[in-house]
């Protein structure tokens, strides 16, 4: 009888285990301009390739995944806001938000930071740098991690750096350590731009447009170091620096980390 009870004990522990390491949640928007012309068809290549990565990442690290992919002449105002709401309020592990696009920049500014390309919208859409851009919309439904990436750009090059292969999708299984601890036990705000203002960032074409340079990077980063990956900032800069030496792809991304590890030791429930 008590090899019975303690058997039944090491089963509910567990199983208790195994609810607290499924609880994270991850509430994602994937954004793309959807022109008729090649920068269409690669703007459209990200983000197939972001929706598959995220999918893949949420199984390999147990994370509860909403996402919605949008393309961006059908995301208002009112669309990003209802997105925005969606966000259950200090609830929700991490919000994530990716862009890939022309990106267009407001007159009269000198902020480096983009909006999406639509000139009627860029004062609600704009990615940084105000209190009513994106990523400060975010932040006040209070996830405990905010991350927004734009990959913005309007050149295509037909090669691809020395030593550097087109990341396939990312593995749905293998070590998850490091995701977890950036996704789910990191706090603060990830905010990333391929380019600022003046600046050029590019896309990979081959037989067909692959999808833009940065993106590629983030993922293939990513992936080599999901077993270490525990900090957002060590993993922005070493992205950065290797966009910054790639030719033809040279390329500096405008980078804000503001995020440390948590202090919370669980994830939080997404109600």
């Amino acid at each position: 009888m008590r090899s019975f009870l303690f058997l039944t004990a090491l089963v509910v522990q567990e199983f208790s285990l195994l609810a607290k390491e499924n609880s994270g949640s991850m509430r994602a928007l994937i954004v793309y301009d959807k022109a008729s012309s090649e920068l269409g068809a690669s703007y459209g290549a990200d983000a197939r390739r972001m929706e598959k990565s995220l999918r893949n990442i949420a199984k390999c690290a147990h994370i509860k995944l909403t996402l919605q992919v949008q393309k961006a002449n059908g995301l208002s105002p009112k669309a990003l806001d209802k997105w925005i709401q969606s966000i259950p309020p200090a609830s929700c592990d991490t919000a994530f938000l990716y862009y890939s696009g022309k990106g267009a920049y407001v007159p009269g500014t000198n902020s480096p930071w983009p909006a999406i390309a639509y000139p009627h919208f860029t004062r609600t859409l704009k990615l940084a740098d105000s209190e009513e851009s994106i990523a400060a919309r975010i932040q006040r439904r209070n996830p405990r991690l905010t991350c927004v990436l734009f990959d913005c750009y309007d050149k295509l090059i037909d090669s691809t750096p020395k030593e550097f292969s087109i990341p396939k999708l990312f593995p749905k299984k293998g070590a998850s350590v490091g995701l977890r601890k950036l996704f789910l036990q990191s706090q603060g705000v990830v905010t990333v731009c391929s380019r600022p203002h003046e600046r050029d960032a590019y896309a990979i074409r081959q037989k067909r447009p692959e999808g833009g340079f940065f993106s590629m990077v983030f993922l293939k980063f990513l992936a080599a170091r999901r077993a270490t990956s525990n900090e957002w900032s060590s993993l922005m800069a070493d992205i950065g620096r290797y966009c910054s030496l790639k030719d033809p792809f040279k390329q500096i991304p405008i980078i804000m980390t503001q995020a440390t590890k948590s202090t919370e030791s669980q994830s939080r429930n997404n109600s």
